[in-house]
């Protein structure tokens, strides 16, 4: 099964397309299925539960501890796991021991993800979606000009943070934010669709 989810306002996954392949094996439900995540670049993780490998970390599908699969769950439990876990506002509180921390270091990690999430989870993944994920070009195209303007309102509002340059001490992160050219970007990509 391919799976889209579009990251939910007000977190800074907003307007993103985030794709997993679920594999179902022989002897489901008594086992859960496996999920791999596949939105990826820059070597980005854009979440303490999705790792640059594919890897989707959960107690639900057996890859945290946990509560654990059991055959009352489905596919739509995972699914809602995914959503409401992971797609959260302070993505870093998903990393165990920083649960409740307020700190730079979490404000960081989100303003890196939220950058990433313009540049990756939207452009590359309209201009160069996953291989097997194609499927959903019309959806991700459809949505992307339906919503442009909210899209380019939002990176209006973050302008003020261009050129500054943002470090995360996990998993290694560090970039220039550059909304100014992320919005030029973005408007090319408009321009295209609506050709």
């Amino acid at each position: 099964i391919k799976v889209l989810m579009i990251g939910p306002s007000d977190t800074p996954y907003e307007h993103g397309f985030y794709f997993f392949h679920i594999f179902i094996p022989e002897n489901y439900p008594f086992v859960p299925p496996q999920v791999k995540y596949h939105t990826q670049g820059n070597n980005i993780r854009f979440n303490p539960n999705l790792y640059t490998n594919g890897k989707v970390c959960l107690s639900i599908i057996n890859t945290w501890s946990g509560p654990q699969w059991t055959s009352c769950n489905s596919i739509s439990t995972v699914l809602l796991s995914i959503q409401s876990l992971v797609f959260v506002n302070n993505p870093l509180h998903n990393e165990p021991g920083f649960e409740n921390e307020i700190s730079e270091r979490v404000d960081n990690y989100t303003k890196i993800i939220e950058h990433e999430n313009f540049t990756i989870a939207i452009n590359k993944m309209i201009e160069e979606p996953p291989l097997g994920f194609e499927c959903f070009n019309t959806i991700t195209q459809k949505y992307f000009i339906d919503n442009f303007e909210k899209i380019i309102n939002k990176i209006d509002e973050l302008k003020k943070n261009d050129n500054k340059i943002i470090t995360s001490n996990f998993y290694n992160l560090k970039i220039k934010l550059n909304y100014k050219n992320t919005k030029k970007i973005l408007e090319k990509l408009y321009k295209k669709l609506t050709i």
